[in-house]
């Protein structure tokens, strides 16, 4: 049980480093060319989204391995 929540904590780190890493990505590419930030700030925002449900989905997937364990 260990390792599964050991591979969890990972692949949520992962996520979050991706997560940031992309968005870095994109506000860089807005100081350099800032006339595409309508198309980029929804492509943030999106991304940021994507973060916290895959965030949200591991707490559910932690609740209920506690409650039937």
């Amino acid at each position: 049980m260990t390792t599964i929540d050991q591979l969890s904590l990972i692949i949520q780190g992962l996520l979050v480093a991706g997560v940031a890493l992309r968005v870095i990505i994109l506000l860089i590419k807005i100081v350099l060319n800032p006339d595409d930030k309508p198309q980029l700030v929804p492509k943030i925002r999106n991304a940021l989204v994507f973060m916290v449900f895959g965030i949200i989905i591991f707490q559910i997937k932690d609740l209920i391995v506690r409650y039937y364990s």
